[in-house]
């Protein structure tokens, strides 16, 4: 099944607009490996969707706890 229409499927099953359930993930995973596995897709394939609505990761750099 081509991409696209695995996106088809996620959305009518979720609901919503592609764009909004990777906003959603993201909140709560910390890495595409793990928005893929639970959209029951692979890795490049959030890649390919994210160019694909123009979207981007954002990467937030946090200051590292210091080793005791």
């Amino acid at each position: 099944m081509p991409a696209h229409s695995k996106m088809k499927v996620i959305e009518k099953r979720e609901g919503k607009p592609m764009p909004q359930i990777l906003k959603e993930l993201y909140l709560t995973h910390d890495k595409q490996t793990e928005i893929a596995e639970a959209l029951g897709v692979k890795q490049s394939t959030i890649s390919q969707w994210l160019r694909f609505l123009g979207l981007r990761e954002k990467t937030i750099l946090v200051k590292r706890e210091e080793s005791a």
